[in-house]
């Protein structure tokens, strides 16, 4: 058996909402019972905020400077925001940028899940007063981080669901224990967008307004919203523990078509390591020269396809170290394979471009 080609249709942060009988378990399972279960992952920190303003929580937090904008803006519209550096490629964060002191909260990152998030027991044994959050919503069933005082993040990120977002707790609410009776406003505009991906060429440009409207409906939310019915439901039956093997599977393959090219290292398994199957969140490609990155997103989006750039940063506002690394570092959307095979044959088409760069 050969390997299979690759579609360039399914090259797009949209998750890929057809799912078959294989990817259930035979009956429902409870989700977690630790877990309250939110519209976002956004909205779990809204959430984690109004405890964090009960453990003694002085109004700063500390963000990494490589992060999501829209969600520093989201934070820095509820209490004082500064940042200091962690860079997904590196093994761990700059610990002598972040300057925290006792009651300043540290949001500790788990980029794509390739972080072991051990790294930061040291550093919150040294700095007991500080409030540690471990965000993991690139890999939300990883280990957490010892010390963490709180926990949360995104599940649509790492699972097929049009919303969720989760918040652990030791005795969780019983409204945010249950789901909402309907979907959240943005959750109806991803399922549209997706099956309006699914349905192919010319309707590209419809499917990626829909995602972005969705986007800017979960910007326009301040306050924490019930996960929907639907996405509760999904979350329940699915057998994650298969969806994770398959995917890590499948990011192993394309890492070992990866190994050696010339072009960009894949981070999951860099140097030969291999994370736990519930870190692995999809493939991370950090090429060696900008020009190669920027001309492979260029020729992808005339393609149609949309491969996340993490992230474009603050401006000038930003970093040298954080802007040298979000000209690097090129995502795949962790849905893009269901087989080894075309794990492989996606490695193919992505060297295929970068060649021709």
């Amino acid at each position: 058996m050969g390997r299979v080609k690759f579609d360039p249709q399914k090259i797009h942060p949209l998750p890929n909402f057809a799912l078959s009988a294989r990817d259930f378990t035979p009956s429902p399972r409870p989700p977690r019972k630790d877990w309250e279960f939110f519209a976002s992952g956004r909205e779990a920190f809204f959430r984690i905020f109004a405890r964090m303003k009960k453990s003694g929580f002085a109004g700063r937090i500390f963000l990494p400077r490589y992060f999501c904008p829209e969600a520093a803006r989201a934070a820095g519209e509820i209490c004082e925001t500064e940042f200091f550096e962690d860079l997904p490629s590196e093994k761990s964060p700059r610990f002598e940028t972040l300057r925290a002191r006792a009651g300043d909260a540290v949001m500790a990152v788990n980029f794509f899940g390739l972080r072991d998030m051990g790294i930061w027991s040291g550093w919150k044994l040294r700095n007991p007063g500080a409030i540690l959050v471990q965000n993991s919503s690139h890999a939300p069933f990883s280990p957490r981080a010892q010390g963490a005082d709180f926990a949360f993040g995104s599940l649509r990120k790492w699972l097929p669901l049009p919303d969720g977002g989760f918040a652990e707790a030791e005795n969780p609410s019983e409204i945010f224990a249950r789901p909402a009776s309907s979907m959240p406003d943005f959750s109806a505009d991803f399922l549209a967008a997706s099956a309006a991906r699914s349905r192919g060429s010319g309707w590209e440009e419809f499917a990626e307004k829909l995602f972005y409207a969705a986007e800017a409906k979960i910007s326009a939310r301040k306050k924490p919203g019930r996960m929907g019915a639907y996405s509760f439901e999904t979350l329940a039956r699915l057998d994650i523990e298969k969806l994770a093997q398959r995917r890590f599977a499948a990011i192993r393959a394309f890492s070992d078509a990866a190994r050696g090219n010339g072009f960009f290292e894949e981070l999951t398994f860099a140097g030969g390591r291999a994370p736990d199957i519930f870190s692995a969140c999809c493939p991370v490609l950090k090429f060696r020269n900008p020009r190669v990155r920027d001309a492979v997103y260029a020729k992808l989006r005339e393609k149609k396809m949309f491969a996340p750039i993490y992230w474009g940063g603050f401006g000038e506002a930003g970093s040298p170290a954080a802007r040298a690394e979000s000209a690097t570092l090129m995502c795949v959307p962790p849905h893009f394979a269901d087989s080894e095979s075309e794990a492989e044959g996606f490695c193919e088409f992505i060297l295929g471009l970068c060649a021709g760069a």
